[in-house]
């Protein structure tokens, strides 16, 4: 067995054309089990006034109207109810300094904001829209939008219609019937100066991946009519590190991100959060959250991402061959050495390295090694946090995530 501590990269390195840097794959970290919530599917989440807040939803019981905060994310308090009847389905924005509660399950086309989201007032309870459940909400250009969903007027029916207000109260028509397919359960999100509508459920070949992209809200076009990420719906979009993000949905743990809405890369296909849908995402102290939701239990966990998205190089990865295998233990690391075992498809020389989050080569070291056998990292001196173990070869690489424990 070979031990590694810090050493230097001898000219080894050079003949096994290895990438420059790795960026560690995206990790979560649940906050806490169980929040003060109950258990639910449907809740809606924002961040505001430096709190998380959860909106409605649907218990064991029944539907809910309770508004709910939190400084941290595990300890959560209750702030009242809203005025507005039981439901879910609805959807939550942050505009003019202020939340915003708009339509769900309800005979009514209403519309709630609340300045502290203790006290809830009522901005219409007729909007011009009409009812409608499963729809999207975002914010852009001063205004606040609504886009498809199910309409429940005069019976229950897909929508594809988007619809803006300058104030809540006074909605105008953008479209009755945008490029995209009348669907619900999609999500929408606004990043580089656009409104983006991802995936759901639609009348027209059911479940989606297309991604569709608008500068005002009447003409749209279509980013990609199959992103990465399979069909979906009930599913989390938000714009975090500059860019879109997919997370979960049609009952999937898997995290994708893009920076222009055609290519789509996968940041983790199976979180540690179980496979869900019906939860709520948003974007709250420098990370993103994920909460409650279905899997097939009602959930009332809150999580929180930590790292960088993607094993990502700035050369390509060399390619990952079926005889090669790399196990690093103990995973999570608390304390003395870890060792990782492997097996190549060669003897030969082999590089292993330790990258942080941030991409950098924190430790590394060149072996001369069997087909089969193991080397011991010393990693006392690196701080708690999530790392990439590299191992490079001969024509092939294998990658391993350790998670450093203190």
């Amino acid at each position: 067995m070979k031990t590694m501590t810090m050493l230097s990269v001898s000219a080894a390195c050079v003949l096994l054309s290895v990438p420059a840097t790795l960026h560690a794959e995206m990790t979560w970290v649940r906050k806490t089990a169980a929040a003060q919530w109950s258990p639910r599917l449907g809740p809606t989440s924002v961040a505001f006034n430096n709190k998380l807040w959860v909106v409605n939803g649907c218990d064991s019981a029944d539907m809910r109207r309770d508004v709910w905060y939190s400084d941290d994310g595990e300890n959560w308090l209750l702030a009242g109810l809203g005025g507005w009847t039981k439901r879910y389905a609805n959807t939550l924005v942050v505009f003019d300094d202020r939340m915003w509660m708009i339509g769900g399950i309800s005979d009514l086309a209403e519309v709630y904001f609340s300045y502290t989201g203790t006290s809830w007032q009522s901005a219409t309870l007729w909007a011009d829209w009409w009812p409608r459940r499963w729809h999207s909400s975002v914010v852009f250009e001063n205004k606040i939008w609504v886009l498809g969903g199910t309409c429940t007027a005069g019976g229950s029916y897909r929508c594809n219609d988007v619809w803006c207000s300058e104030d809540g109260v006074n909605w105008s028509k953008v479209t009755p019937a945008a490029e995209w397919t009348e669907r619900d359960g999609h999500a929408s999100v606004v990043f580089n100066g656009k409104i983006w509508v991802l995936g759901g459920q639609s009348s027209v070949g059911g479940l989606r991946n297309d991604v569709w992209f608008s500068s005002d809200g009447a003409s749209w076009s279509r980013a990609t009519a199959s992103a990465g990420w399979e069909p979906r719906t009930r599913h989390a979009a938000v714009v975090f590190d500059n860019k879109m993000w997919v997370l979960g949905g049609s009952r999937k743990n898997d995290v994708w991100y893009s920076s222009d809405g055609t290519n789509w890369t996968l940041a983790t296909a199976e979180a540690e959060w179980s496979a869900r849908d019906y939860h709520a995402a948003t974007v709250f102290d420098g990370s993103i959250w994920v909460l409650g939701g279905y899997d097939p239990n009602l959930r009332n966990d809150v999580w929180y991402s930590s790292g960088i998205t993607g094993i990502k190089d700035t050369a390509a990865l060399l390619p990952h061959v079926s005889d090669a295998t790399l196990h690093v233990a103990p995973n999570p690391l608390t304390g003395g050495p870890v060792t990782v075992d492997y097996t190549l498809p060669l003897a030969g020389s082999i590089l292993v390295r330790v990258f942080d989050v941030q991409g950098r080569s924190v430790s590394h070291g060149v072996f001369a090694a069997a087909k089969q056998g193991s080397v011991t990292l010393d990693l006392d001196r690196l701080a708690a946090g999530v790392y990439m173990v590299r191992l490079d070869g001969d024509g092939f690489g294998q990658t391993h995530k350790l998670v450093v424990q203190r």
